[in-house]
């Protein structure tokens, strides 16, 4: 191999992917670093390797596929869904605060429900894993 920033734990498998990454790579986007990264981290003794591993490789498959094509971003459904948190809370212990079997369904929680099928229906969109294949 030419490239002399190769870690010697990579076999031949690994060099091209390095070399092909390391062809893909931006100013913003050093795909191949977060890749040696993540194999060289994997061959230390660090106690941390496979949480350090799987940063750099989430790296990749978050920055990568733009790179690659153009791909739609993923958008959390998280932040909206938090957004319902006090309203559920407050609905929770003002009406339900005995618990929720047996009980009608009240004017507040359908309002939120319906929110919340709202926010679902946005965000209907596969997991990370699918998206990348």
């Amino acid at each position: 191999m030419e490239n002399a920033n190769l870690p010697l734990a990579m076999n031949s498998q690994q060099a091209k992917v390095f070399d092909l990454l390391h062809g893909l790579a931006t100013e913003h986007g050093k795909f191949h670093e977060w890749y040696q990264g993540a194999i060289q981290v994997l061959s230390s003794r660090s106690p941390d390797k496979l949480a350090q591993a799987a940063h750099s490789i989430r790296e990749l498959c978050d920055k990568l596929p733009d790179r690659i094509a153009d791909i739609p971003k993923f958008n959390s459904p998280v932040s909206p869904v938090k957004s319902l948190q006090r309203d559920f809370l407050e609905i929770k212990s003002t009406s339900y605060a005995d618990g929720w079997k047996d009980k009608a369904i009240s004017k507040p929680l359908t309002k939120l429900l319906l929110r919340l099928e709202e926010i679902f229906k946005l965000f209907n969109e596969p997991p990370r894993t699918a998206r990348l294949k």
